[in-house]
């Protein structure tokens, strides 16, 4: 489950500039915010519904390493994904 212009273009048979060019068309958003709106979605989901490790949601997102997940998780949310689960699971 990674994240990327690639493979959301690989998985719908598409060159990833068609697919860039209907995202835009139908959302008014470049891929790259779609593709980040939704990967932090996901990892919303995950923290909330589980309890896998915040290391483990990075490496399946496709983040290289846990930094860049909470960093990219903390510039979309305005949470850390930790602060994130602590919040959604006690309410």
């Amino acid at each position: 489950m990674v994240y990327r212009l690639q493979d959301y273009a690989s998985a719908q048979n598409l060159h990833p500039g068609y697919l860039s060019a209907v995202i835009k068309a139908k959302t008014g958003k470049p891929i790259h915010t779609w593709i980040a709106e939704k990967s932090t979605a996901v990892a919303k989901a995950m923290l909330q519904h589980s309890s896998i490790p915040v290391k483990e949601i990075a490496y399946k997102l496709g983040f290289s390493d846990t930094a860049h997940f909470s960093n990219h998780f903390k510039k979309n949310s305005g949470f850390t994904p930790s602060s994130y689960r602590e919040n959604t699971t006690t309410n």
